[in-house]
């Protein structure tokens, strides 16, 4: 992995500004983000380098490196004087993105397929950090990949160190095998949920019977039911437990139940149901008809007296010949006694 890193950054150097970049040693170490405060100099450029996947790197670069760098690419060649000490730049951090990006790019290419090294692939050059602390504080993992390479710049004209954090990714094929199990587990419950048998009942209405008539029951007796059961329909599971209400109607002649739905469970926009506003004043005509076709048929009986409501009484029609012609009442002799408004 060193010797893939070294000659990624020598080949980026040579064919983006045809520097010589030589590496002359790689280090390598596994180390805590609490290390990396020491393991990162006190006077550098630091960079974070970022990923698609949401991970984060860092570098830093020396400042004697950076300086060579720079002046590579604005005199077209690197002192061999050692260059003032300065602040880094916005300006040399655009200057340095190109080589960096360069050398992250072969890389991945390198890398790819290796599932070793997934944890190196797919970095790009993020932005500039002020100060080491700012850096570590950005960064997410817990341990990193650290390599120091140690480069000479033009045969030694310059010289100076980079070192890359690359994050620990977890492992993925380490992952519990509990979980794995619970989930095969749970899969398997909802498999055996929908193949349970589930019957649903619609109930019509429910009519206490005597035992003693209970008994005698036979084919042809006729039990009185609620004169609103067919608005009143329940649906039911096994133990009487009632799913919905329903109003019993037909659909393309068949029998259907229009199921209504409680308040909790009201769509978006429609009114709750009012069993008061909904009920028809008369039910179904062909409901009407299918139960007349199950009553029994009842002889005509003749004089019988029929009772009628005061609401129903009428005048009875006697034959004109034995009214007798009652005069007017003006013709009359009445005191009529005047009763006052009041």
């Amino acid at each position: 992995m060193g010797k893939v890193l070294s000659l990624s950054f020598e080949r980026a150097a040579r064919d983006t500004m045809g520097l010589m970049f030589q590496v002359e040693e790689c280090r390598y170490a596994l180390q805590g983000i609490s290390d990396l405060p020491t393991t990162l100099p006190d006077t550098a450029m630091w960079c974070l380098l970022d990923c698609a996947a949401g991970d984060i790197a860092a570098m830093s670069v020396d400042l004697q490196l950076l300086a060579g760098l720079i002046e590579f690419q604005t005199l077209g060649c690197v002192l061999k004087n050692k260059a003032p000490e300065r602040a880094p730049t916005r300006v040399d951090g655009s200057l340095l993105m190109a080589v960096a990006d360069d050398a992250l790019a072969r890389l991945s290419v390198d890398l790819e397929g290796d599932p070793h090294h997934a944890w190196a692939q797919d970095y790009r050059y993020g932005a500039m950090i002020e100060s080491k602390r700012a850096l570590v504080l950005s960064l997410l993992a817990e341990q990193f990949h650290v390599f120091s390479l140690q480069v000479s710049l033009e045969s030694g004209a310059k010289s100076g160190c980079i070192q890359i954090a690359f994050p620990v990714l977890p492992d993925v094929s380490e992952a519990p095998v509990e979980a794995e199990e619970e989930t095969a587990e749970i899969e398997a419950f909802q498999s055996e949920i929908r193949r349970a048998p589930a019957v649903t009942e619609a109930v019509l209405a429910r009519v206490a019977v005597p035992y003693s008539r209970l008994a005698n029951l036979a084919v042809g007796d006729v039990l009185e039911l609620p004169i609103d059961c067919l608005n009143n329909l329940t649906l039911e599971v096994s133990g009487q437990v009632v799913l919905a209400k329903a109003t019993l109607g037909k659909v393309n002649g068949l029998r259907a139940a229009k199921i209504r739905l409680p308040a909790s469970q009201e769509v978006k926009g429609h009114k709750p149901y009012d069993p008061v506003a909904e009920r028809p004043d008369t039910p179904d005509e062909e409901i009407l008809k299918e139960t007349e076709a199950f009553l029994p048929e009842v002889e005509a009986v003749e004089d019988v007296a029929v009772l009628q409501t005061p609401e129903e009484e009428t005048e009875p029609v006697l034959p004109e010949e034995d009214i007798e012609d009652f005069s007017d009442l003006d013709d009359l002799d009445i005191a009529v006694p005047q009763v006052a408004a009041g």
